[in-house]
């Protein structure tokens, strides 16, 4: 009997361990005016969990050098067309997913070891904008 409580304690021991490599996907995190947003993608299997999760979001933000290499983290904040900051968080990886109403916006990002950089989008009233913040110029 003490071998077989052994055995499963290891089992389910192996199993939780896991599950904390695997990184599972972000919750929705309402902040500042209560915008929704996912954020993260670092690796393949984290960008495709996000993807999934993504239906509804209707701004992607990357943050990318021209070559397509993802950076990750980094400060932004999303203003909205008078001015007013809708959405201010850090980023856990390379991407950010956020349902904000239809309008445009001013998109700033900042990383560490770059300047502060900003982006212009129009969230449309269907579909997604998308717009990849480079980091690799100064």
């Amino acid at each position: 009997m003490s071998r077989k409580c052994t055995a499963i304690a290891l089992a389910l021991a192996w199993s939780f361990a896991g599950s904390l490599a695997t990184a599972a996907p972000p919750a929705d995190e309402p902040q500042g005016g209560g915008v929704p947003y996912l954020t993260g993608g670092v690796g393949t299997d984290e960008r495709e969990a996000l993807q999934e999760r993504a239906a509804g979001y209707n701004l992607l933000v990357e943050v990318a050098a021209p070559s397509g290499a993802y950076q990750g983290g980094g400060r932004v904040a999303v203003r909205d067309g008078s001015g007013k900051t809708v959405l201010a968080t850090n980023m856990d990886g390379p991407q950010l997913y956020a349902k904000l109403p239809p309008g445009h916006y001013t998109v700033a990002f900042e990383g560490s070891g770059s300047k502060p950089k900003t982006a212009s989008v129009q969230v449309p009233a269907s579909g997604r904008a998308k717009t990849v913040i480079d980091v690799s110029t100064p």
